[in-house]
């Protein structure tokens, strides 16, 4: 026999104990099967088992140990949820997650071990009260929303691997964990993935890898960052807009001297080279002088950046988003746009109204892509 049907022993409330004989080869337990039989004391997996399915042994009350077997390859939704008597989970070194909700409500549970586990999916731990110690393995990759919620025994987390982790919201939520991290950036290994109390200038650690897309969420009064040269970037391509979430305070964002891939001008971030400015702070205000060896402005560098009035261009730009300029910079009063010929500096002066309507924005993007041309023909 392969699979035990979906129901099988649903509901046998005297089921204490169940043997598979050695060379047993069950491959799966369907959904439900062992559900709410509430006598069932304890579960070892045969060895040729490779999936549990979904609500497989929900609200077996009495189970107190479970052993996986090293084929397990699936743990699906709600499997173990609300065990209340399971105490030590560890899992096998060949399983990569284990799904929503798996183990949620088991208020007994006390230690867990992730073994091969690369992945913990939404609420797998929410509700485990008297949950204090998670080991993780080094192949560790992602905490998803809700994960530890509720937690308020969860004091440790030990071997956290010291890289990329990707980590979704509200993962540690009323953790003891979380409310024991003083004031200031709270990190999960090398991730960062929160700021508690009052920061205005952050300074990440050396060493630090990635900055978590919820990091920033809901801060305020953070006026100015510094970003170590270890961190990672390039795992989302809009790896900047997490700095949006700092509000209308973030004036300015430095990288370390190392860092080969960014540099910082007053503040502003561009590519090491200088060639690419690529993202200004949401906060910065008055006069923005572009570098003069800058040549490329990326889309959205401007975006929302509200208190800038004076934007002046540097020699040698050729690609700037003349939409985002005049629609998305609401107090902007002035462009100047620089063409270098022979023998003259040209400097050509765009005043701009404070609101701009929508026919004089469609007139300046139109006069903007003109410059263009001019300049690049001016070049040749």
């Amino acid at each position: 026999m392969e699979t035990l049907n979906n129901y099988a022993f649903y509901s046998c409330r005297n089921l204490k104990k169940v043997n598979f004989g050695t060379n047993s080869a069950l491959k799966k337990i369907n959904y439900q099967v062992f559900y709410n039989c509430s006598a069932l004391e304890s579960f070892t997996c045969p060895a040729s088992l490779e999936a549990i399915g979904q609500d497989a042994f929900y609200n077996c009350r009495s189970l107190a140990t479970v052993t996986f077997n090293d084929t397990l390859k699936t743990i699906s939704y709600s499997s173990f949820q609300n065990c209340v008597s399971l105490k030590t989970v560890t899992f096998p070194a060949n399983l990569d997650y284990i799904d929503s909700n798996s183990f949620n409500g088991c208020t007994s549970l006390e230690t867990v071990r992730t073994g091969g586990l690369k992945r913990i999916c939404n609420s797998s731990f929410k509700n485990c009260t008297s949950l204090k110690n998670v080991y993780f393995g080094e192949n560790f990759e992602r905490i998803d929303n809700e994960a530890f919620y509720n937690t308020p025994s969860l004091t440790n987390f030990y071997t956290v691997p010291q890289k990329y982790i990707y980590i979704e919201d509200h993962a540690f939520d009323s953790s003891g964990w979380m409310s024991k991290q003083p004031d200031g950036i709270v990190y999960f290994g090398g991730v960062t993935i929160a700021v508690k109390g009052t920061v205005k200038d952050v300074v990440l650690k050396d060493g630090t890898q990635w900055i978590n897309d919820t990091t920033f969420k809901n801060t305020s009064g953070i006026k100015s960052i510094t970003i170590p040269s270890s961190i990672i970037t390039d795992k989302t391509p809009n790896f900047f807009d997490i700095f949006d979430k700092c509000g209308n305070t973030l004036e300015a964002i430095y990288f370390t001297e190392d860092d080969t891939r960014y540099t910082s001008i007053d503040g502003i971030v561009y590519s090491k080279d200088k060639q690419t400015l690529i993202y200004c702070p949401k906060a910065k205000s008055g006069t923005v002088n572009v570098d003069d060896e800058t040549v490329t402005i990326n889309s959205n560098a401007f975006t929302n950046c509200n208190n800038v009035k004076v934007l002046n261009f540097g020699v040698n730009v050729k690609s700037f988003s003349e939409y985002e300029i005049g629609l998305h910079m609401e107090n902007l009063e002035a462009v100047t746009v620089l063409f270098i010929t022979k023998p003259k500096l040209i400097s050509i002066f765009i005043r701009m109204p404070k609101k701009v309507p929508t026919q004089c924005l469609i007139h300046f993007r139109v006069f903007i892509t003109m410059l263009s041309r001019m300049q690049e023909g001016l070049r040749k």
